[in-house]
């Protein structure tokens, strides 16, 4: 994934009608179930549904997006309103995932068979918390946790039990309940608003104690380090697509681009489904082959 402060800006610039505050929200895709669970006391089935959100990452996303929009479709046309909204935002997050992993997969070591695991994730975090600082401070946003997803607790409460309907009949799954979402929700908001430093202050208590974990990397830096200066690629150094073991000289923000246009396929499927016609040969012509890592899948 590219962190939050990239699928909140990517979502804000993109989406122009309809519920925007639900759409933005669901720009954070299945990313939002990584922090169930994380905050104080552990929930049940914690580690089950964060690995959903994973799964969610790697597999064929067609079923998912096809019973998302005919579920939306299916209810009274205020929630349908809302729903369709929060699916268009959650394919959203697939259509920005897919164009950023591969560079971000081959910059954190990923194509590197004698680096570490452990080691390749924690540089995967700490270079997004550094793109996301240089792409907010590039489009002049200036984001805090509190301020970016201030949504009526009914809409969050809907699209929670659409989640849970879809991990039922998708893929049968009965440990996502109605409420799962609005819990990984509210733990989201709880982990980002303890990882946010304004000042830097905080950052420095990660940093020294908690060096090299996610609690160190996943916290915005005020100031980024200088092997991350250049970490949006504007210099277009070389990167190694992970599929085709070819260079690459994309910048982020060229990819970012890229997703747009990507973003207008999405619009184009959404209209098709809300007109009745049948949208699942252009869903699946959208999708390809590719999963949310930038991965083919299997």
């Amino acid at each position: 994934m590219p962190a939050d402060y990239m699928h909140y800006i990517f979502a804000d610039k993109t989406i122009k009608k309809g519920q925007k505050k639900i759409a933005t929200l669901a720009s954070q895709g299945p990313d939002i179930f990584f922090f169930y669970g994380l905050v104080l006391l552990p929930r049940k089935n914690g580690k089950e549904i964060r690995k959903f959100g994973h799964h969610l990452h790697r597999i064929n996303p067609f079923e998912v997006y096809n019973y998302l929009i005919n579920y939306s479709l299916a209810q009274e046309k205020k929630k349908q309103d809302i729903l369709l909204s929060f699916t268009k935002g959650f394919i959203y997050h697939y259509t920005l995932d897919r164009k950023m992993h591969p560079y971000v997969l081959d910059k954190s070591g990923h194509n590197d068979i004698n680096k570490k695991r452990k080691k390749v994730s924690i540089d995967h975090e700490y270079l997004e918390s550094a793109m996301d600082v240089l792409i907010a401070n590039h489009f002049e946003y200036y984001l805090e946790p509190n301020s970016m997803y201030d949504l009526p607790i009914e809409q969050i409460t809907l699209v929670s039990v659409m989640l849970s309907n879809m991990a039922k009949d998708v893929f049968n799954i009965d440990y996502i309940k109605d409420d799962t979402y609005l819990k990984a929700f509210k733990d989201f908001k709880k982990i980002k608003k303890i990882l946010y430093s304004k000042n830097g202050k905080k950052k420095k208590i990660f940093d020294f104690f908690f060096r090299n974990t996610p609690l160190s990397a996943m916290s915005h830096p005020v100031r980024i380090k200088e092997e991350y200066l250049d970490c949006l690629n504007e210099k277009r150094a070389a990167w190694v697509c992970p599929n085709t073991k070819k260079k690459r000289t994309e910048s982020v923000l060229e990819l970012f681009d890229a997703a747009k246009i990507d973003a207008l396929m999405v619009d184009e499927i959404i209209k098709k489904a809300v007109r009745k016609e049948d949208f699942t040969a252009d869903l699946k012509y959208f999708i390809g082959n590719i999963n949310h890592l930038g991965l083919k899948f299997k």
